[in-house]
C-alpha cells in the first residue's frame, strides 16, 4: 500500500459504507467543537515547558512524561523521512489504523462530520490490545480532526465522546481519551518531525500505578508510523520489548 496515493487531504473522500452514520449537527452532539478543542489543547501541550521530564529514548523515539496528575501525560518526538502530506495522510486513516499500529486491533469510521477549509472531522472507533498484557481490550469512541493549524503544521487530534452509533461492546472496556494525537511539521531535510501527545484513562479495575506502567508504550506509534510510511508494512512490538518497557517503568 502506498500512503501517498490516497485522496487529497483538503477534501477527504470515504468509500460508501453502511456503517458510517451521517447526521446533521445538534447541540447535544457537536463533533467539530469537541475536535477543535482537543486540537487546541494538543498544540498547547506540545509547547508546554513546565512539568515534563525525560523518560526514555528507544526505536528512534524520545519520550517525556508529566506526573502532575495521578494518570501521567505523555509526549514524544521523532522524525519520519517522508514528505509532510504523505505522513499526514497515513496518520489520519481511521479504519486502516490496524494496518500500521500493532496495538490497534480494529478500527471503524462511525461518522463523517464534514470539512471546513483545511480541516476534516469524523467520529472514530478503535480497539486497542497489547498495550498491557494484564488487561482486556479497550475501545474508544472519539471525535477526531485532521487539520492544518498553520502553514506547514498539521495535527491529528482525538477526544472521547458518546455517539448513538458507537455503543459499548460486550467484552471490551470503554476507555476515556482526554487527548491523543500528533503534531506533524515539515522539516528542512524534506521529511516530517512528529510530536505525540496523550492523556488516556483505560478505565476498568486497574489501579493508576499499573495504568502508568503501560501507557507510555503508545508513544512508539511514531516508529510504527515511520515503518508503515517507508515500507507499507505493519509495525511490530515484540514480547521482549514489552517486558523491557515494564521493567524500565518499575525501576
Amino acid at each position: 500500500h502506498d500512503p501517498s496515493s490516497s485522496p487529497s487531504l483538503k477534501r477527504p473522500r470515504y468509500a460508501d459504507n453502511p456503517l458510517i452514520l451521517r447526521m446533521p449537527p445538534s447541540p447535544q452532539f457537536d463533533v467539530r467543537s469537541t475536535a477543535d478543542a482537543v486540537a487546541a489543547d494538543l498544540c498547547a501541550l506540545v509547547a508546554e515547558q513546565d512539568g515534563w521530564e525525560p523518560y526514555k529514548t528507544r526505536r528512534g523515539v524520545r519520550i517525556e512524561r508529566c506526573r502532575a496528575a495521578a494518570l501521567h501525560r505523555w509526549r514524544a518526538y521523532g522524525s519520519i523521512d517522508a514528505p509532510l502530506l504523505t505522513v499526514v495522510e497515513a496518520a489520519s486513516k481511521v479504519a486502516s489504523r490496524p494496518d500500521w499500529d500493532p496495538m490497534c486491533a480494529e478500527g471503524r469510521l462511525v461518522e463523517e462530520a464534514g470539512t471546513v477549509e483545511s480541516a476534516s472531522y469524523s467520529v472514530a472507533w478503535w480497539v486497542f490490545k497489547g498495550v498491557m498484557g494484564l488487561v482486556n481490550a479497550r475501545d474508544m469512541c472519539v471525535a477526531m480532526t485532521v487539520k492544518e493549524v498553520r502553514p506547514g503544521v498539521w495535527v491529528t487530534a482525538s477526544r472521547s465522546i458518546e455517539h448513538p452509533a458507537c455503543p459499548e461492546v460486550p467484552g471490551n472496556v470503554r476507555g476515556r481519551c482526554d487527548i491523543a494525537g500528533l503534531q506533524l511539521r515539515a522539516n528542512k531535510a524534506g521529511g516530517t518531525d512528529v510530536t505525540y501527545v496523550a492523556a488516556v484513562d483505560p478505565k476498568g479495575w486497574l489501579p493508576k500505578v499499573l495504568v502508568n506502567l503501560g501507557a507510555g508504550k503508545g508513544a512508539f506509534c511514531i516508529d510504527f508510523l515511520r515503518s508503515y510510511v517507508a515500507t507499507g508494512q505493519r509495525g511490530r512490538w515484540s514480547a521482549a520489548e514489552a517486558e523491557t518497557h515494564a521493567a524500565d517503568e518499575c525501576m
